[in-house]
């Protein structure tokens, strides 16, 4: 939306990703091609300030214009600010400064965008916790999200020795839908030809079809890749054995959805009404993948831009000032040593004037918001986009009621290329302090220091000389039912979260879409690659023709008849002989071997270009 001036650059012509990096210029990791400046502490500070306000305080639209209740938010929020800056110092001994007066007045006049923007959208989303997550409470009716509970219950009420209970959860997450199951596997799963669909006349089911293969370092041709996608050739984060299994999303003009092909494991016949629930339920979430989409291709612009390093007056210290005080007092030999030590002592205690706000916010006429909303920078309508389904669940019981989160992470490979995460909350009973955690990592070549400056470093942006290249974007309340997008550049992982009521059990259920990038080349999809649970063949190939007359004469066998009548050894060893088949055993086999792989990648992956060390040198 609006906000204050910073200079103007051209819309970005793709979206940044995790694994379109480049070595970095100050360390030895790489940092993200399309990586922003760093933001500094406070403008993060204002930004989980702006959400707490619209997250908890009730009828907040309305309570702002009250000068008694605006000035009692200033307070609480500035003492709060002042308190996590004594905290700060005294559990990690980080030198904090409070937000100022002006800045928590800024983040209460930005408040009018915010109820401008709410009130064009009648409520239904709303800007999340930081830049490109956005959220809403009403976007799913309650008698969708009841379909979708009734209906995935189909999926839950199996045996107990059914349960795909999450390798190394100790049965605490419970995968419903996975992509990890039945995944591409490159040489062995058989995939068409041509991924764009088309097929040549007299081509035969054969010969149009091959084995997967591993994608290459870098694209045959450039010149077929979108603008501004050259990158290193990198293949440390592309795996050469697997790919999650996407499926073809089709929208129409108005955000329609239809799902062309089968979702990987989720058996189209079985769950036909899921598959129609799960539809709609993307249609509902593309408004908040329009606005996370548009705001990576258009950022908006920064509260405090810092452009240079002035944070300090132009006084230097006084060599000779200090000499006429205190040069009699010390000896001769340990001068030198003495000199060094009040220089040290002056750089760390001289006043430092910190980047703020320039000016007060303006909101954006309500007109131009509206405008921006309804013709957003990005929009999935009327494309065909590649979606990966997962359904889990969290279980919680009186002896296990903690869990206790995740590691940071962003979710694929560079194989999948996902720009953006889609979660709906739909299911949550007897649980407390659900939320998700983001950090990013930044461009260093555009961080504003003066030479050795680490104090400065360390106070404007809570970067450490030697330290990690991330900071923290704050948290989402996941609370229940709540819609959240966010883009796949953030890290973000689950805190530890337990049972409210540690007598009773307690769960919470989760559907996920993950977006591939609708800029980059399309990659194999469950439109190109025909299933391959074994028992899905097995099923289809044994059940009667469509229409076959369960009693008509024997002499006319249906299809599933004759198929019965084969031999149990004859009827395995076809599907034996049949490319691209994997029993349940053999794909988790392959499940562990992708999750070993991507633990460590991405581990790697987070250490290179997330906790890349930042060095203070010259620049």
């Amino acid at each position: 939306m609006e906000g204050p001036s910073e200079k103007t650059t051209p819309l970005a012509e793709v979206f940044p990703s995790p694994f379109s990096i480049e070595d970095s210029q100050y360390s030895g990791g790489k940092t993200p091609i399309l990586a922003r400046p760093p933001y500094t502490l406070h403008e993060i500070e204002m930004r989980a300030l702006s959400y707490s306000i619209r997250s908890n305080k009730a009828d907040w639209q309305t309570k702002r214009l009250s000068r008694e209740i605006r000035t009692k938010w200033a307070i609480e929020a500035l003492e709060q600010s002042t308190e996590n800056a004594k905290l700060a110092f005294k559990h990690m001994t980080l030198e904090r400064q409070p937000l100022t007066f002006w800045m928590v007045d800024y983040v209460l006049e930005e408040l009018e965008q915010h109820a401008r923007v709410e009130r064009i959208v009648n409520g239904q989303w709303r800007e999340g916790c930081f830049d490109a997550i956005f959220e809403s409470d009403r976007l799913i009716p309650d008698g969708l999200r009841s379909a979708l509970i009734r209906q995935v219950a189909k999926l839950e009420n199996v045996p107990e020795e059914q349960k795909d209970w999450h390798p190394g959860s100790k049965k605490q997450v419970l995968d419903l839908v996975h992509p990890s199951l039945y995944p591409l596997v490159y040489e062995q799963s058989v995939v068409r030809k041509s991924l764009d669909g088309e097929m040549q006349l007299g081509t035969t089911a054969a010969s149009a079809v091959t084995l997967a293969e591993a994608p290459a370092p870098k694209p045959s041709s450039t010149s077929a890749m979108p603008s501004g996608l050259d990158e290193a050739d990198e293949t440390s984060y592309l795996s050469s054995q697997y790919q999650w299994l996407p499926s073809d999303f089709t929208l129409d003009e108005n955000g329609g959805v239809s799902i062309d092909g089968y979702i990987n494991n989720l058996h189209p016949d079985d769950h036909a009404e899921l598959y129609d629930t799960i539809a709609v339920i993307f249609s509902q979430f593309v408004p908040l993948f329009d606005q996370t989409l548009s705001e990576l291709i258009d950022p908006r612009p920064r509260a405090i831009p810092v452009i240079d390093s002035n944070w300090y007056d132009s006084s230097e210290f006084d060599e000779d000032e200090w000499m006429e005080e205190y040069g009699s007092e010390v000896e001769e030999a340990i001068m030198q040593d003495a000199l060094d030590e009040a220089h040290e002592r002056w750089e760390m205690s001289r006043e430092i004037t910190l980047p703020a706000p320039q000016g007060l916010f303006h909101p954006a006429p309500e007109e131009a918001i509206r405008r921006k909303i309804e013709n957003p920078a990005f929009t999935i309508k009327g494309r065909t986009v590649q979606v990966i389904v997962k359904l889990a669940n969290i279980v919680f019981t009186p002896d296990q009621p903690t869990y206790n989160g995740g590691v940071w992470h962003v979710e694929g490979m560079k194989n999948e290329s996902i720009v953006a995460t889609g979660i709906y909350y739909y299911d949550q009973v007897n649980i407390d302090g659900s939320s998700l955690a983001f950090r990013g990592t930044f461009d260093e070549t555009e961080l504003p220091y003066e030479q050795n400056d680490e104090r400065g470093v360390e106070i404007v942006f809570g970067i450490h000389g030697d330290g990690p290249t991330v900071q923290s974007y704050n948290s989402a309340a996941t609370t229940h039912n709540r819609c959240l997008t966010f883009p796949n550049i953030y890290q973000h992982r689950v805190p530890s979260f337990s049972l409210r009521d540690r007598t009773k059990p307690g769960h919470r259920k989760i559907l996920v879409f993950f977006l591939v990038d609708p800029l980059r080349p399309r990659i194999p999809s469950t439109r190109d690659v025909a299933p391959q649970q074994r028992k899905w063949i097995e099923r289809a190939l044994c059940e009667s023709a469509p229409g076959a007359d369960t009693e008509a004469d024997d002499s006319e066998p249906s299809r599933g008849s004759l198929i019965n009548r084969l031999p149990n050894e004859l009827w395995n060893r076809i599907l034996d002989l049949t490319d691209g088949l994997m029993t349940q055993d053999e794909a988790k086999e392959h499940r562990n071997k992708l999750m070993f792989e991507r633990k460590f990648k991405l581990k790697e992956h987070s250490t290179e270009v997330y906790e890349r060390e930042f060095s203070l040198c010259e620049h």
